[in-house]
């Protein structure tokens, strides 16, 4: 566990990704974010597999360039998504929860693991999704705040997030050595959650959040026009579109 010792976080413990990976590879449990193999070698199939067909679909993720130039290769790197969520605590209080996770797991329980893999034919089979197992064994409890903690205090969040992706910026830069495994890249792929915590850790200045009363007061064809600033981060839906108009 490590403890904050400087404001706005003082006094705060928290798991570092770092150190939960490193205690996972002493207890031999790095299996429960590389579809149950429990070594990198073991592993390497699967994931020179997962990270050749994640390039054709995201051919411009950094990841690549490190890897055409020799820095890493893609069986070194564990795939992983950050995921929050603002849970129910004691007498209905909101409490902030961030865990990682793999894309990999378990498989499904249409499709388990053993019916979906095959280490000689990977190639040919579908990768385990990461759907069975219970959320203990698949979801990496990094934070848990209370909300009393950031509610009047914004910079709280934001501290927070920014000690998460430092701390796995620097084992994507850098690597982490993990007993028994050698260097390992832990890549982040995405940052899960509901829109609540995605407008909030993104810092989103377009969101839902700051929508018009009604969809119609944006539309620049009506006299109720109000220039709001926008419910979307990718468009221009509530600046000056009516975002609820399916003909635009």
């Amino acid at each position: 566990m490590t403890v904050e010792d400087q404001q706005p976080l003082k006094d705060f413990w928290w798991l570092k990704p770092s150190d939960f990976l490193q205690t996972m590879a002493k207890n031999n449990d790095l299996g429960n974010i590389m579809g149950g193999f429990s070594t990198i070698a073991k592993a390497a199939p699967l994931l020179e597999t997962f990270w050749e067909r994640y390039r054709v679909v995201y051919p411009q993720f950094q990841l690549f360039e490190r890897v055409d130039a020799g820095i890493c290769c893609y069986r070194q790197c564990i795939p992983l998504y950050l995921h929050g969520d603002e849970g129910i605590t004691f007498k209905k209080g909101g409490v902030l929860i961030m865990s990682m996770q793999s894309p990999l797991g378990f498989g499904t329980s249409k499709r388990p693991m053993e019916m979906s893999l095959n280490l000689e034919k990977v190639g040919e089979s579908g990768l385990p999704l990461n759907f069975v197992k219970c959320g203990m064994l698949t979801r990496m409890v990094m934070v848990i705040c209370p909300k009393e903690m950031y509610k009047e205090d914004p910079r709280v969040w934001n501290a927070i997030f920014d000690k998460v992706a430092t701390d796995f910026q620097l084992m994507e830069t850098n690597g982490i050595e993990l007993d028994g495994q050698g260097l390992v890249y832990p890549i982040v792929i995405g940052n899960k959650g509901d829109w609540s915590y995605l407008v909030s850790s993104a810092n989103l200045e377009r969101s839902y959040r700051r929508a018009p009363k009604s969809a119609k007061d944006c539309d620049r064809g009506n006299d109720r026009n109000v220039e709001g600033a926008g419910v979307c981060h990718l468009c221009l839906c509530g600046q000056s579109l009516d975002w609820e108009n399916l003909w635009l």
